[in-house]
């Protein structure tokens, strides 16, 4: 079966192809924020990020578990390189719109198609979920849901085009 990437999941893909990452054990958030040139901190405050005369900065709650502090790390990135201007000041739906897209990629980004592709499913859902997660170091709620998405998708395609 051929697997058509969406836009996002080409844009994820071509960030780990230029890092090198070509499995889940390459991933690096320090080496990820080193390429974008973002400074990465832990603070007690809500996680963020800032961008002041172009330094650019994760601050990530220096109260998260590193499986939270990753998929943070992920939204917040999208936040940083797409999306400008002080969320507190522009349209509430816009904000919401900006939320979104960073879920979005946070679960893409975490969890990318083209690595999921190359992983072969154990006996039941539950134990590759087990499995997904530990190997791409999120909670196993997020990779619950990311491999859901991931396998309706796969379906969707499948019957999309016979």
């Amino acid at each position: 079966m051929v697997y058509y990437f969406s836009h996002l999941e080409e844009e994820v893909k071509k960030i780990y192809v230029s890092l090198g990452f070509q499995e889940p054990a390459d991933i690096n958030m320090v080496e990820i924020a080193r390429y974008f040139d973002i400074w990465i901190d832990y603070w007690p405050g809500e996680s963020r990020n800032i961008s002041i005369r172009g330094l650019r900065t994760i601050f990530l709650h220096e109260g998260l578990t590193h499986e939270q502090a990753w998929t943070t790390f992920a939204h917040e990135l999208r936040h940083s390189l797409k999306h400008v201007g002080d969320q507190n000041r522009i349209h509430y739906l816009f904000r919401e719109y900006q939320e979104m897209d960073a879920n979005r990629f946070m679960y893409h980004f975490c969890m990318p198609s083209f690595m999921l592709l190359q992983i072969n499913p154990l006996p039941t859902f539950k134990e590759t979920v087990f499995y997904l997660a530990n190997i791409f170091k999120v909670d196993y709620w997020f990779a619950e849901k990311r491999y859901i998405d991931f396998l309706n998708k796969k379906k969707a395609q499948l019957f999309a085009y016979c």
